[in-house]
């Protein structure tokens, strides 16, 4: 890429003016070659002296570059001058890159504007006010019973196994899915059904829940169904929710039920 510096050194050498030719900005492999060509014509400073005169043309259009050169070849003393990069400055708008420039200088500038904003759209909780509920947190790791038993087979399956032979090393060991009931003072909360985990449904049903409760004392009562059929309470007790704590609870399989995490 030819320097615009040269064109001034072309002009103190003897030159009766340059020209510069490139590619146009928008069809050009080097796109920012003409744009930075352009925005350096554009600074007086170092398009002090001379005719300098900067052309962008597609391959193959030369008229337009032959028309400039006849000019200068023809230019007599006192014809009037023709337009160089200076004099079109005036007229031309300023190029993409000088825009792109100011466009860089703006951005910290709008980026805080709009983090401004956003802030601003936010919901804000008035002064002294705060949260009026407390949390009900249970925890479940706990696997179902076995699908492939001989109570849940048909007969005419069940017949067909081996004596003293579990049922699910033939037929697998998928597991039936965990499901809960939570009921507050008498209430139903909220009912879950938690699938095993495992390729073949064969681990454990693993939960973590939250619930909003109102502050104050309530009576909680947790049903558990791990069999496909049966529902058994596995915790029921009141608890006292204090506001913005959370109540904690979560399963022990040896005893059957919910205990309290302090």
């Amino acid at each position: 890429m030819l320097h615009p510096n040269w064109a001034v050194e072309t002009i103190n050498a003897g030159a009766a003016a340059t020209i510069m030719v490139t590619c146009p900005a928008h069809d050009c492999a080097y796109r920012e070659g003409p744009q930075w060509v352009e925005h350096r014509m554009h600074r007086k400073r170092t398009l002090r002296s001379g005719s300098v005169h900067h052309i962008e043309l597609a391959p193959g259009s030369r008229q337009p570059l032959l028309g400039l050169w006849n000019q200068v070849l023809a230019a007599q003393p006192g014809d009037p001058p023709l337009p160089t990069a200076i004099s079109q400055q005036k007229d031309t708008p300023p190029p993409r890159v000088a825009l792109l420039g100011q466009g860089r200088r703006l951005a910290p500038g709008l980026a805080l504007l709009l983090i401004t904003l956003v802030l601003a759209l936010l919901p804000i909780r008035p002064a002294g006010s705060a949260p009026v509920t407390g949390e009900l947190h249970v925890l479940l790791n706990h696997g179902g019973a076995l699908l492939a038993q001989t109570g849940n087979l048909p007969p005419e399956i069940a017949a067909k196994l081996p004596p003293n032979v579990d049922p699910a090393m033939i037929l697998g060991g998928e597991r039936f899915p965990v499901d809960l009931l939570i009921r507050i003072d008498g209430e139903t909360l909220a009912q879950r059904s938690y699938r095993p985990s495992g390729l073949r449904r064969e681990g454990a049903s693993q939960a973590t829940e939250k619930w909003p409760i109102a502050a104050g004392s309530h009576q909680v009562q947790i049903d558990l169904r791990d069999d496909g059929a049966v529902w058994r309470t596995v915790f029921d007790a009141t608890l006292d929710f204090g506001v913005g704590e959370s109540v904690n609870l979560y399963y022990e399989g040896e005893r059957d039920a919910f205990l309290r995490r302090e």
